[in-house]
């Protein structure tokens, strides 16, 4: 899955280009009252070359993934969960009643490198978090397989402290992917649906490691309410 190698990548996020906006679309872009932000989005899109200006639904999920309010993420953790989301709930050890809720204000910008394609860009917390940290932390896109006409799925990448609840390891210390799709609501916004939460588990082989990720819980991601995106957050309930 090209989602997931753009997310479990050495570097801290992997790149691909192709050149979307003419000239003459561009330096249009620069004579309107476009946000700064989104004309740094568009002429990156560009990168110099000839193409179609990008759909006005491509800019609207542009919008939509770099808002200013940011987003609330809500983790749910443990084997139920887990399994819920078509893991096995094996790593996330504990019994039936061992599930964690995690919350986080999540910060995200867009990347705005010339050509850049699909969306992607940085993502940090944007409240306290005692299980939570970044950076590094990122986000990206994905088309479907065989589709170029809008991205479907959803990658982001931060780190856990690790989590623990009644003496058992729910999700261990390192990076957490979290995976979903991006569609269109019934009022037409964006929204993120089907979340899961991953990490990496070495599996030992005869002949070296086996490293695969392996789902431990859910996660949803809703826009910030204006007033509560600087409000403080984090925590965890069990």
């Amino acid at each position: 899955c090209a989602l997931l190698a753009c997310a479990g990548a050495a570097s801290p996020r992997t790149t691909a280009f192709r050149p979307r906006l003419s000239q003459p679309a561009r330096a249009a872009v620069r004579a309107s009252a476009t946000p700064p932000w989104l004309g740094r989005f568009l002429e990156a899109f560009s990168g110099g070359g000839p193409g179609p200006e990008p759909s006005e639904d491509l800019k609207d999920l542009a919008a939509f993934m770099a808002r200013p309010d940011g987003f609330t993420l809500r983790l749910t953790l443990g084997s139920e969960p887990a399994q819920s989301a078509g893991g096995s709930g094996t790593l996330a050890k504990g019994g039936p009643t061992s599930t964690v809720a995690l919350s986080a204000k999540l910060a995200l910008s867009l990347d705005d490198t010339p050509a850049l394609d699909p969306l992607q860009g940085d993502l940090k917390l944007a409240s306290e978090s005692r299980y939570l940290a970044t950076p590094p932390g990122f986000w990206c896109l994905e088309y479907a397989q065989g589709s170029d006409a809008l991205p479907t799925s959803l990658a982001l990448r931060l780190g856990c402290k690790g989590v623990a609840a009644g003496g058992a390891t729910l999700v261990p210390a390192g990076p957490v992917t979290l995976t979903g799709r991006v569609e269109r609501g019934a009022r037409g916004g964006w929204q993120v649906v089907g979340g899961t939460c991953a990490v990496k588990e070495e599996v030992p082989l005869s002949r070296g490691i086996l490293a695969e990720l392996k789902v431990v819980g859910t996660f949803e991601l809703q826009p910030a309410p204006a007033e509560a995106a600087a409000r403080p957050g984090g925590g965890a309930t069990g």
